[in-house]
């Protein structure tokens, strides 16, 4: 007799291949995901920190309109902010991101220590002028201030903390807030100054940099005033023209005084630190070539790397001087102008400045 066997149902599943396929997939996912919402999360937190600043900046102006329109005095070893505890709570000085619990007297919010006793009105760019930012914890002790040096406070770099996402939260004089975001391999203050902001409400008076022009050395020495014999001119490519001139910086063009072939002109070792705020460059007489556009770099030791802090987008192009503002905001030793051009006579000049101030 002929039949046939009925097979039995087979239960199908998962092969181990397969399995792991899936596993795979769903760790492809998750690392592709999980910075995404980690980044959200930080956003979140961020805005957080915008609206506690966005407060704060408003309790402070209350209280310089409060007090003969000058913002307090400072507090020493007390924080900056326990004097506005009547005009805030204490829970607008803690930061999301910050595993501690801010308050007034513990700020993670710090603010500028150069505004201590200064009147509103000493203020003349309010909109650049930096009134709190995200506080680091190197900052966490004192007057929870932040200073452009460590002398009545923490020093810039150190006191600013760029949590969120390589950002950080400030607010201005004004009472408007910014998010600066801090490229990689740079400092807060490198985006401060990019942004143009500033710490100090009273700029000390600024000097045009003085130095011993001699026809027997490229590399002239700095005025006592400015670091003496150990503080001097560093050139690249650059030749000297004695002609009539016995300085190279003169108040008017007059001749050939000197030029420059190539590469950039620097000061280096200056000492006290100095802040440049101008740059003026008066091209030969005759010959405007300056392309593309020069710009202004410095660096905080002779080890240290050059960091640019602006690029003149104006080309001097006849035989009068040129002003171009800086915005520096650090005090260093070390201040280059680059040239943009490279060859042989490609940014010939006449007369070059630098002008800037020392720190009080």
């Amino acid at each position: 007799m002929l039949y046939t066997q009925r097979e039995g149902t087979r239960r199908a599943g998962f092969t181990l291949i397969e399995l792991l396929v899936v596993i795979a997939i769903i760790a492809i996912l998750a690392a592709i995901l999980f910075p995404v919402f980690a980044k959200a999360r930080e956003k979140a937190r961020q805005n957080s920190c915008i609206n506690n600043q966005r407060q704060i900046a408003i309790a402070i102006q209350m209280y310089v309109q409060d007090y003969a329109e000058t913002f307090m005095r400072d507090t020493n070893n007390n924080a900056w902010s326990s004097v506005l505890t009547s005009y805030n709570e204490p829970t607008i000085y803690d930061c999301p991101t910050k595993t501690g619990q801010g308050q007034n007297t513990a700020p993670e919010y710090g603010f500028n220590g150069h505004l201590f006793d200064i009147a509103l009105g000493d203020i003349q760019k309010p909109t650049e002028m930096l009134i709190t930012a995200d506080l680091a914890d190197a900052g966490f002790t004192g007057n929870y201030a932040i200073t452009l040096t460590s002398a009545g406070g923490t020093a810039l770099d150190s006191a600013i903390d760029p949590r969120h996402n390589k950002s950080f939260v400030m607010t201005t004089a004004d009472g408007s807030t910014r998010v600066l975001t801090v490229p990689q391999g740079m400092a807060p203050s490198d985006a401060l100054m990019a942004a143009g902001i500033q710490l100090l409400a009273v700029t000390p008076p600024v000097k045009r940099i003085e130095f011993v022009l001699t026809s027997d050395t490229n590399t002239p020495p700095c005025t006592a005033e400015f670091g003496g014999p150990t503080a001097a001119i560093a050139t690249s490519g650059i030749q000297f023209s004695w002609g009539t001139a016995n300085k190279m910086l003169n108040n008017t063009p007059s001749g050939s005084v000197f030029c420059t072939d190539t590469g950039y002109w620097s000061i280096v070792n200056l000492n006290p630190k100095m802040v440049i705020t101008k740059v003026r460059i008066c091209p030969r007489s005759g010959i405007y070539r300056f392309n593309p556009y020069p710009s202004v770099h410095c660096r905080a030791s002779s080890s240290a790397a050059w960091k640019k802090v602006t690029t003149f987008t104006t080309l001097p192009t006849t035989f009068v001087w040129y002003d171009y503002e800086v915005p520096g905001l650090l005090p260093c030793p070390d201040w280059k102008l680059q040239w943009g051009g490279s060859g042989q006579n490609t940014n010939d000049t006449a007369g070059l400045e630098f002008y800037g101030f020392h720190l009080p």
